[in-house]
């Protein structure tokens, strides 16, 4: 089995514009999430706070109504 690391991937020339715009929302879900587990409090509310701000969408064609930067922000070759 091969394990991946983040030094073989190709990050695109704009990951940086887009990891900006979910670092807040990531570390927002992140502050709660020892209180989660804990209590075993399913994250329905931080699953929510994804999906309006389009994270589901980042890996579909602009075509489709999706948010795609650029291709090697998605996937490695």
């Amino acid at each position: 089995m091969t394990i991946q690391t983040n030094q073989n991937l190709s990050l695109g020339s704009n990951y940086e514009q887009v990891a900006a715009k979910f670092r807040p929302l990531f570390q927002r879900i992140e502050a709660g999430t020892l209180e989660r587990e804990k209590n075993r409090i399913l994250p329905h509310e931080q699953i929510q706070w994804l999906k309006e701000a389009g994270f589901g969408a980042v890996r579909v064609p602009k075509a489709f109504g999706g948010k795609v930067y650029h291709k090697s922000n998605c996937f490695s070759c």
